[in-house]
């Protein structure tokens, strides 16, 4: 087998110093309705408690979203895995690598998208490992600026990971911090499909 040295590596792919140590929890067992949240709003809101028809469509959105995003980090656990049980010093697996990577893209994308929702729509601020999460989708967003700019260099790659962290040029959120993230909004998805306790929720945040 091709071994390639740290320069090449770190040149072309990324940090490839030392294989990640992966703490991405399966969460499925705890949600095992994250595939059911939009049809249990549906029918909890036709059956019991019709939400207010103005922030009907931003609740059935964060609905969505939040099981995509829930769906996408579990198929990147899955890459991320295989990439790392395949991992070899000097050849640690290109492909793998870069699919492990386009996976987890989807998932910050998606994180994005729901806090968008929630700044945006129901006017929460996020800030901390939030907001640092919410900025590595900018980024993976906005890479060809970065390139174009001189701010990333070879391998133009805007997320990569080390051996405990998805990185981009600025910033960076833990393999485990991104795994709590997916569990909050996961408890929030199944508190939202609440038809009562949701509806007196936003009545509250709403009136202020």
């Amino acid at each position: 087998m091709i071994q390639f040295s740290d320069k090449i590596l770190s040149h072309y792919f990324g940090d490839f110093s030392g294989k990640p140590r992966l703490e991405l929890a399966d969460l499925r067992q705890d949600f095992p309705r994250s595939d059911q949240w939009s049809a249990i709003f549906a029918i909890n809101s036709n059956l019991f408690r019709k939400f207010n028809s103005k922030y009907e469509p931003l609740i059935c959105s964060l609905l969505f979203r939040t099981e995509i995003l829930f769906a996408s980090y579990h198929v990147a656990r899955s890459k991320l895995i295989d990439y790392v049980e395949n991992w070899q010093m000097g050849n640690p697996g290109f492909f793998r690598y870069s699919t492990a990577i386009g996976a987890s893209e989807a998932v910050f994308f998606n994180i994005q998208i729901v806090y968008d929702l929630s700044t945006n729509g129901l006017g929460t601020t996020i800030d901390g490992i939030e907001g640092e999460t919410r900025s590595i989708g900018n980024r993976i967003k906005h890479v060809t600026e970065d390139i174009v700019s001189g701010k990333l260099s070879t391998p133009g790659r805007p997320l990569w990971l080390s051996e405990d962290h998805f990185c981009t040029i600025s910033k960076r959120v833990s393999y485990l911090e991104l795994s709590e993230q997916v569990r909050m909004l996961a408890n929030l998805a199944d508190a939202f499909s609440n038809p009562n306790t949701v509806a007196d929720a936003l009545d509250r945040l709403f009136s202020n």
